[in-house]
């Protein structure tokens, strides 16, 4: 992925991930061991264009090391290759979700209507759009009134369409957006995100956009405006 902050990506999800910025960057499977939750009963695979990062809790540590012996050492695992090493163990493969990054350089601004930042008034407003969606949605979106930056896209005095981040540390911004179902397909998704992200930027944040492999139109939102893909993560579940 080419990004002027591509470094500080880097620097993040070495942090987030418990690995050194060369995993990252070279090719083939690293295994780290994930010490936060002693009874967690999955595994996690984060993926680069060239690095597979496997994080495993101690419990599980052995078997995995084993099953990966056989491979190359540049080798590049999916989840569904950890799957078929893992054989005799029952595992599921959750939706993978992918991690982009907006590059300056590259963002394609969409203004097709009316934005403005929102304030704790429109509480009401956004409640309004909430109930519209599903729970998931609006699980998903993560759009809430109280984050640092929330901004609104209204038709005839209808809030439509929300967007807002959440920060992480003092560089990372996460962006997430709201449409209502009978506005979709429409712009006004990308119109938000763009006031949102230009405010983003003049805060010299770097804009982090999560979205599931199956949400197909979330992932054609990121694009259009410059997003770029930099990994994905999997999570294959024991049962």
């Amino acid at each position: 992925m080419e990004h002027s902050r591509l470094s500080e990506i880097d620097e993040y999800w070495a942090n987030r991930l418990g690995c050194n910025i060369y995993d990252l960057q070279r090719i083939g499977t690293t295994v780290h061991v994930r010490e936060d939750r002693k009874n967690a009963n999955y595994i996690l695979l984060f993926r680069t264009e060239c690095a597979s990062i496997v994080k495993v809790y101690p419990q599980h540590l052995s078997t995995v090391i084993s099953a990966l012996e056989g491979i190359s050492q540049t080798a590049y695992v999916t989840a569904e290759q950890l799957q078929f090493l893992l054989k005799r163990m029952s595992t599921k493969i959750e939706t993978p979700e992918y991690a982009y990054y907006l590059s300056p350089e590259r963002f394609k601004r969409v203004k097709k209507a009316d934005v403005r930042q929102l304030t704790a008034s429109d509480s009401v407003n956004l409640k309004s759009l909430q109930n519209s969606c599903t729970n998931k949605e609006t699980e998903l979106g993560e759009v809430e009134i109280h984050h640092p930056a929330i901004f609104g896209c209204f038709v005839d005095d209808k809030l439509v369409a929300s967007a807002s981040l959440i920060f992480y540390g003092e560089k990372m911004a996460d962006v997430g957006v709201l449409t209502h179902p009978d506005f979709r397909g429409c712009g006004f998704g990308k119109t938000v995100v763009t006031a949102l992200c230009e405010w983003g930027l003049q805060q010299n944040r770097i804009l982090q956009y999560w979205t599931m492999q199956s949400n197909v139109n979330s992932i054609k939102l990121a694009l259009s405006l410059g997003f770029l893909k930099y990994g994905t993560e999997e999570v294959l579940r024991l049962l």
